[in-house]
C-alpha cells in the first residue's frame, strides 16, 4: 500500500506556474535511473528532459526550501472497482506531477506517507532529510512545515501539513 495525498489547498492547483511534469529517479555518472516514487514524496529538481519536464530526485544536502517540490498525481487505478487510492504509485520512466512548495500551502497526507507519522503530535515539524523522499516528521534537515490537524475519515489517519519556510539555523 501507499499513501494517499490531497492538494487542494496548494497553489498548484490553481496556478500552474507551480506545477511541474517530472521523471523520478537518480543520476550516477551522467546516466539517469528511473525509480517508482510514491504520492506525497519531496523531490528537488535537476536538469531539465525537455522545454516542460525535469528530472526529479531526491533532496541533497545543499537544498532549501525553495528547492522543493511535493509529488501528488492524478491517480490512475485500472481496475477502480477493485482498488482504492492507496494502491497507486508513480512508476519509474512515466512522468509525475510535483507542486511546488509555497508557503501557506495546506495539504494532507495518509500517515504512512511520513515517517514517524504514526506517533506524529499537532504542533510537530515536518522536515525534508537528505537523500530521502519520504519526509519526517519530528526532526530533519529542514523544516518545510508544521501538522495542523490530525483527522480520522474514510478508515484512514490524515496529517494536515501547514507549509511554511523556515529560517535555517
Amino acid at each position: 500500500m501507499y499513501p494517499v495525498v490531497n492538494i487542494d489547498r496548494m497553489h498548484g492547483t490553481d496556478n500552474h506556474a507551480d506545477l511541474r511534469s517530472v521523471l523520478f529517479g537518480s543520476f550516477a555518472d551522467e546516466e539517469f535511473t528511473g525509480a517508482d516514487i510514491a504520492n506525497g514524496s519531496i523531490v528537488i529538481l535537476d536538469k531539465a528532459y525537455d522545454h516542460e519536464c525535469y528530472y526529479a530526485v531526491a533532496p541533497t544536502a545543499d537544498s532549501t526550501f525553495n528547492d522543493l517540490y511535493l509529488v501528488a498525481s492524478p491517480e490512475y487505478l485500472p481496475n477502480p472497482l477493485e482498488q482504492s487510492l492507496d494502491c497507486f504509485v508513480n512508476k519509474a520512466g512515466k512522468m509525475s506531477r510535483a507542486y511546488k512548495l509555497v508557503n501557506t500551502d495546506c495539504f494532507s497526507i495518509t500517515v504512512d506517507g511520513v515517517n514517524g507519522g504514526s506517533e506524529a503530535s499537532v504542533g510537530d515539524g515536518v522536515y525534508v532529510v537528505a537523500g530521502a523522499t519520504k519526509f519526517v516528521a519530528g526532526e530533519g534537515d529542514i523544516q518545510f512545515g508544521t501538522i495542523s490537524r490530525i483527522e480520522n475519515k474514510g478508515g484512514k489517519t490524515w496529517l494536515v501539513i501547514d507549509v511554511k519556510e523556515f529560517p535555517a539555523e
